[in-house]
């Protein structure tokens, strides 16, 4: 930064951020109070349905590759929660209220600055992303602190689930384990994904570490050694959501060269042991989870290792702005956000027919967001007019991709359910419902686009059993006027509907059917060529005319 630019910072009002994800301050904010605001924002992570009425968001698939999102949160007044005194779901968060604000809510301000957690959002390109809060632009956390704040959330939800009573000191803000969530939740996977896809035979997460941590900190036997913890860590996590190779949550190794980078004096002897802390954090939370599932402790140790796990999916943003406190307002997101047309369970060598069937029946999955908030409405639509779901082929499941009930089922379906040709939308404010589902929806043409590919192909099909029929079955002698007669109406009709696409994704969901119909426009064409070679077919009559 210039000296002129922090010169024109001090002298206005408000600071304005020089890139993405910088925090927005405010002239009566200082460090110490945005200190003051993080157990409140982690009461606010912790308890979303108590301050949020209701979320609705629409999908659209606009091409291939991208989906425009756009999500609309609707947000109680703060000083209505702090009213609700005899409300059990409440309690915590009237508590944090108060700490900040004092308990005479006549006495607050009208409005306040606070951090404000928004949503999660998966580790995947985001693009034309906008957060607006009561219609004013917020501004997003940078990716280190709020992968900082979520490991303050983590101790905050240990607390809750009276797991630090023993190690009081090992999720403290500047201890070992609290540096290790930090680079946990601030990795990015791009830089391993890409030396895992090109050394797969060569022991990529060795390669990775060998070229990520400088020196000769590491060896054969520390590395051992970490790869057996985190053998154990893995499988807490594969109980919680689905497994991937990119999720640091699931392999914290993959974070230990960031973590060796925020602390260069880290000794690399004490990592096994943090690695070990962490570890025993989460086997304290699954014994704690298994317990009375009404008690507050299971419910925020169930949280821990939902939330712990679902950090390896996805990332949080979190804003800093000015809330008003006593009126409601609506939180605003758009995005424009990549589609997952591959599985899941792609990597399970149990599911290898996944990969043909996705190819050419593709199905565009969708991560969501669905308990933060008293009610979740999401609708997913695709604006081509020649793409539809398939109705029956449009499934919801949960973080372990386990098949959700339909609304034909009584127990445990969603409160309302809808698919059609055009459309799928799911709506549920029970408190039991998952906090995050998978949306699949099965892409396939329109009825009378697909009977015209079919139509085409089986035309182009009989072309090619006419010319042999006509040539070895009845020893027929073809003209140029026969050849003509079956090859050009059946060429004309496969090449306009090979040339014509509406959209990226029209010609994504046609992949068979284009395919099919190559395949027999050329053997059509090789056919013909075959048999004039061999003087089945003559050119008899032929005039060239040449004009000039």
């Amino acid at each position: 930064m210039t000296l002129w630019a922090s010169f024109l910072i001090k002298i206005m009002p408000w600071k304005i951020p020089l890139q993405q994800g910088e925090i927005l301050e405010f002239p009566e904010t200082d460090q110490s109070d945005m200190a003051g605001l993080e157990p409140l924002a982690c009461c606010l992570l912790r308890t979303y349905t108590s301050w949020r009425v209701r979320s609705v968001q629409h999908i659209e698939l606009t091409s291939a590759q991208w989906s425009e999102r756009s999500r609309t949160i609707d947000v109680q007044a703060l000083t209505d929660i702090a009213r609700m005194q005899h409300d059990p779901a409440t309690a915590d968060l009237r508590r944090e209220l108060n700490s900040q604000f004092g308990s005479d809510v006549d006495q607050w301000p009208d409005s306040k600055t606070l951090i404000l957690p928004i949503a999660s959002f998966p580790k995947e390109p985001l693009l034309d992303f906008q957060i607006t809060v009561d219609d004013q632009p917020a501004y997003r956390i940078s990716r280190k602190e709020t992968a900082r704040l979520k490991a303050k959330y983590m101790a905050y939800l240990a607390k809750q689930a009276h797991l630090l009573d023993d190690k009081e000191r090992i999720l403290e803000e500047d201890s070992d384990l609290s540096f290790l969530l930090s680079a946990i939740f601030a990795f990015r996977p791009t830089t391993w994904h890409g030396m895992r896809k090109w050394n797969f035979f060569k022991a990529p997460l060795w390669t990775y570490l060998k070229r990520a941590i400088p020196g000769k900190v590491l060896n054969r036997d520390r590395y051992a050694t970490w790869k057996e913890i985190q053998k154990d860590i893995k499988e807490i996590v594969k109980r919680q959501v689905v497994s991937t190779h990119k999720s640091a949550t699931q392999n914290p190794i993959l974070a230990l060269p960031d973590l060796l980078a925020a602390q260069p004096q880290l000794p690399t002897n004490r990592i096994h042991r943090i690695l070990s802390d962490l570890k025993n954090l989460l086997d304290a939370a699954e014994r704690v989870a298994g317990a009375d599932p009404e008690s507050e402790e299971t419910r925020a140790a169930r949280k821990l290792l939902s939330t712990y796990s679902s950090y390896g999916w996805r990332w949080e943003a979190i804003t800093v702005c000015r809330v008003p406190l006593n009126k409601p307002f609506i939180i605003k997101v758009k995005e424009k956000r990549s589609i997952y047309f591959d599985a899941p369970k792609r990597d399970d060598i149990r599911a290898l027919y996944r990969w043909p069937r996705d190819l050419f029946f593709p199905r565009a999955r969708h991560h969501l967001s669905f308990h933060d908030a008293g009610s979740n409405y999401v609708h997913i639509s695709a604006p081509d007019n020649s793409v539809r779901p398939v109705k029956l082929r449009c499934r919801a499941f949960n973080d372990t991709w386990k098949k959700l009930p339909t609304a034909r089922k009584v127990n445990g379906s969603a409160d309302d359910e809808l698919k059609s040709a055009e459309y799928y939308s799911r709506y549920d404010s029970s408190e039991s419902r998952d906090e995050r589902i998978w949306v699949e929806c099965r892409l396939s043409q329109t009825v009378f686009r697909s009977m015209l590919h079919w139509g085409i192909i089986a035309i182009t099909i009989s072309a090619i059993w006419l010319l042999l029929y006509l040539v070895y079955a009845k020893n027929y002698s073809l003209g140029s006027k026969d050849v003509a007669t079956i090859l050009i109406p059946a060429t004309f009709a496969a090449t306009l509907l090979l040339a014509a696409d509406a959209s990226t994704l029209g010609r994504r969901v046609k992949r068979l059917k284009q395919l099919l119909l190559l395949a027999a426009l050329v053997t059509l064409w090789c056919v013909t060529l075959t048999l004039y070679i061999k003087g089945h077919i003559s050119i008899d009559e032929a005039q060239v005319i040449w004009r000039f």
